[in-house]
């Protein structure tokens, strides 16, 4: 090479794809790599990727990293040693440990709507091989983002009977209902419906309604009701029976109990709610989050 001359490239075509590598013109590529274009037909080497973290304590010992995209910016989730998982927001700004699980060597995850839902799960040897599974005894986890501890996704149901009275002068089909009530979080999840009761409705009275309980958990923002059309032979069990949401029938907050004055007629519920009975109060822990058909699957 001592007495190599080098070739200058002060001009950039593209790329050469007639005929083989070696008819290559000397002011075009057969391949390339890394490179940026700072002006027209310039070319230089693409700028290296420097430290994400400027803080004073870097992460280490990284076991699973995840781009999480929230409504704002693409951002990280950090899975290391111990079980701790961080939120990554830039160069400066991290979150967390935002769950902090010992057992957990891996994850899950999928981004929802801002959202990051989370699943723990390690590996097990099982004979002669290594097999990934949910973690025994824990569940799915919801995080919202901002920087508050991750919590399990799902929530409980109503434990408080309802109390239903005839009020003033409106409408209802008479006869008896079944009347429940529930809960639905700040990540928009229903609760399955709780605090059935049988009460008979007056054909011109409309409806009060009291001891909607409050739930324990501080991330619950509303209480629907929900009720059943006109029973013709009641058995005696509030259980069973389709239950629809009543329209107009919610409390915006986790704070009033009551709620007075609602009518409706039978042919106005049609916004089905038994399917929230199969929910789960706490999602098992699994390995793989998805989304199939706008439902996530774990």
């Amino acid at each position: 090479m001592r007495d190599h001359d080098p070739i200058t490239l002060d001009e950039f075509k593209g790329l050469w794809a007639q005929n083989d590598i070696e008819s290559t013109p000397l002011d075009h590529f057969s391949d390339c790599n890394n490179l940026k274009f700072p002006g027209p037909r310039a070319f230089a080497t693409r700028d290296g990727i420097a430290r994400h973290q400027n803080i004073g304590s870097p992460l280490s010992n990284v076991l699973r990293m995840y781009n999480y995209p929230t409504a704002t910016a693409n951002t990280l989730l950090v899975l290391v040693s111990g079980g701790l998982i961080y939120h990554v927001v830039d160069a400066t700004t991290m979150y967390g440990p935002i769950l902090t699980i010992p057992a957990m060597t891996d994850f899950g995850f999928v981004p929802y709507n801002g959202r990051a839902y989370i699943t723990p799960f390690t590996t097990e040897v099982a004979g002669e091989l290594n097999r990934e599974r949910g973690l025994n005894g824990d569940f799915l986890y919801v995080y919202k983002g901002d920087g508050t501890a991750a919590r399990k996704a799902a929530g409980n149901p109503p434990t408080v009977t309802i109390t239903v009275a005839n009020g003033a002068a409106g409408h209802t089909d008479a006869g008896v209902h079944i009347f429940g009530y529930v809960y639905e979080t700040d990540t928009g999840y229903l609760t399955p419906p709780g605090g059935l009761v049988a009460f008979t409705t007056v054909a011109a009275q409309a409806l009060d309604f009291s001891t909607v309980a409050n739930s324990p958990d501080a991330f619950v923002v509303k209480k629907h009701i929900v009720a059943s059309k006109v029973i013709q032979n009641y058995n005696g069990d509030v259980n069973g029976y389709t239950l629809y949401f009543i329209p107009g029938a919610t409390i915006p907050n986790n704070t009033i109990t009551t709620l007075g004055n609602i009518s409706f007629f039978d042919a106005d519920l049609l916004s089905d709610a038994s399917h929230l009975a199969d929910n789960f109060e706490h999602i098992p822990a699994g390995v793989g989050l998805t989304i199939y058909h706008n439902r996530m699957a774990v």
